[in-house]
């Protein structure tokens, strides 16, 4: 539903029909890989705790999207879900610490985008998909530096679960959304809509990168219903497989 409330997580593990290609998952035993531990611990603080850390609107030239905008809701949320035109594994250097705490933790990340994703990501993607023979640990990621390659913490992540990967295939033009929404167990959710791909030279803040904005909302607020709200049911629609939809997406 809408309400302000708990809200419906996207359902990524139903069956798949025609264009959804659910026919890849990493063997089980290579998802053993230091997070029993980890994962049925409780995060410390829900999105809702936030409170005055989040800004209804973020100019890339004035402020730090990754750090007033991502990493607070990384550290809360469970669920990272994300539509955006462009996507590229160099964004992770922006936040590879934060991606690999929240995975570590159990969270999980749902990227959808479209078929302009690099050559070299979509391969690596797609090798750890059918081989599902490649081995990480996010841990030993998150220790050392040196060993958090972008293409190899999509792998990892892909690898241990954590990271489901669409691709929009249109028959005219791309899919070019960028929204995106984080939510913890409790339902709160806090949903942005901007100008920003999933990019480095998107997320990087001031006249390191492009400039960017981002509208947020969250849906606890009064101005969730109008905005938020919306944002946050056309990327739910996707995983919901409504029949309106007019283009196919294919998991790779």
């Amino acid at each position: 539903g809408t309400s302000r409330g708990k809200l419906a997580r996207p359902m990524v593990y139903r069956s798949c029909l025609h264009v959804w290609l659910w026919y890849c998952s990493a063997p089980s035993n290579k998802l053993e890989i230091g997070l029993e531990d980890t994962k049925q611990k409780d995060v410390s603080l829900g999105l809702r705790d936030l409170g005055d850390r989040l800004d209804p609107y973020i100019n890339t030239r004035e402020r730090d999207v990754v750090k007033d905008l991502y990493r607070p809701c990384l550290d809360a949320a469970t669920l990272y879900v994300r539509g955006a035109g462009f996507f590229r594994t160099s964004v992770f250097r922006l936040m590879s610490e934060d991606l690999l705490r929240f995975a570590i933790r159990g969270g999980k990340i749902v990227l959808v985008t479209s078929n302009q994703v690099s050559k070299a990501d979509y391969d690596a993607a797609v090798s750890v998909y059918k081989s599902g023979d490649f081995f990480a640990d996010l841990e030993a990621m998150l220790d050392e530096p040196k060993l958090r390659n972008p293409v190899k913490m999509l792998c990892a992540l892909i690898a241990n679960g954590n990271l489901e990967m669409f691709v929009v295939v249109m028959r005219e033009g791309i899919y070019h959304e960028k929204k995106g929404y984080f939510q913890d167990d409790e339902g709160n959710t806090v949903a942005f809509d901007g100008s920003g791909n999933e990019t480095a030279s998107a997320l990087a803040p001031f006249d390191k990168g492009n400039a960017e904005s981002f509208n947020i909302s969250w849906n606890w607020s009064s101005h969730w219903e109008p905005h938020g709200a919306r944002w946050f049911l056309e990327l739910q629609r996707v995983y919901d497989r409504d029949p309106t939809l007019t283009f196919p997406i294919e998991h790779i």
